[in-house]
């Protein structure tokens, strides 16, 4: 069970970073502007349960999930606010962008509970990852070459860097979260969750570039270029370290600091356009929008950004 606050972030300069980095085009810290909605007042209040898709009976086997099972559960718990996670691994509704669940069928699990949760009076959001590494095999992608531009890139172009998730030994590709592909397509997700009876939206770790890595695909080189006016192949090196997280890595004694401080800042600035055009979208649809900040409380990560959502959720973790 976990709950919704407020904390006040106070960024450091973790790497050697500096959180004033401002060239010309450079992301304004806090300026983000507010819009007309207004959350419900009893989301303050909320008892929310957490359900975790990243096991049975949605992940490895989604035949097994009953969603009234689900939401029996949730209230005789004592909540009265679900999150429910229909994108995790795969997405278990029938999305147009999104790798679908291999035992989906015709079935929509976000529709399967939301009914469910109207039946009992019980309220729920959506979770979705915000580039949280997936299985996508090189075979899934040979059979779906839509996603070969979701995939982390090295400086010769070749998919790299390979994430396990702690209990499962499946091998997940780390996403390239700042090419022009992925950030369209994860707007296009947020639109199709908000087409459901759903109350509100909720992302995972925005700002947590550690997930990722640096990808020197064409449209990370071409975007950088044109941000920064330096070339991405300064930070090659990083490359070698195969895609693990920047924190956890010991990092090349000669990295070229104003380059990796620059890419931050042009993480930054595209972080707060998706995190505006989010909102946009999930606001425009009389929901609330939530996210997880455990990233936030880094100093790479984009300052303030718990201001732009409604609510977030901060987890016992390294960053805090």
């Amino acid at each position: 069970v976990g709950g919704l606050g407020a904390w006040a972030g106070m960024p450091a300069g973790l790497l050697g970073v500096d959180p004033g980095f401002t060239p010309a085009n450079a992301v304004e810290q806090g300026d983000f502007p507010p819009d007309n909605y207004q959350m419900p007042e009893w989301l303050r209040y909320a008892r929310t349960v957490y359900f975790d898709g990243y096991s049975p009976p949605v992940y490895p086997h989604l035949k097994e999930f009953d969603a009234r099972h689900l939401v029996e559960a949730t209230v005789d718990a004592g909540g009265n606010l679900l999150r429910f996670q229909p994108i995790g691994y795969w997405a278990c509704y029938p999305s147009k962008v999104f790798p679908v669940h291999q035992e989906l069928g015709g079935r929509d699990l976000i529709d399967e509970v939301s009914r469910e949760c109207r039946r009992v009076g019980l309220r729920q959001f959506c979770y979705t990852g915000y580039g949280v590494a997936l299985m996508l095999t090189p075979n899934y992608v040979k059979d779906h070459p839509q996603y070969a531009d979701w995939l982390l890139r090295d400086p010769e172009g070749k998919p790299y860097g390979i994430y396990y998730h702690i209990g499962w030994m499946t091998p997940m590709r780390m996403l390239c979260t700042l090419g022009d592909t992925y950030r369209a397509g994860i707007r296009q997700v947020v639109r199709e969750l908000c087409a459901h009876d759903i109350d509100g939206v909720y992302f995972d770790s925005p700002s947590a570039f550690g997930y990722t890595g640096i990808c020197f695909c064409d449209s990370c080189r071409r975007n950088f270029k044109k941000f920064s006016g330096l070339d991405l192949d300064r930070l090659a090196g990083l490359a070698k370290l195969n895609g693990l997280p920047l924190e956890w890595s010991w990092l090349p004694a000669d990295l070229d600091m104003k380059a990796l401080t620059a890419w931050y800042a042009w993480a930054n600035q595209l972080t707060k356009e998706d995190l505006l055009d989010f909102r946009k979208i999930v606001h425009g649809s009389g929901k609330f929008m939530l996210v997880h900040n455990g990233a936030t409380w880094i100093g790479t990560s984009l300052p303030k950004q718990y201001r732009i959502p409604d609510g977030f959720m901060v987890e016992s973790s390294r960053e805090v």
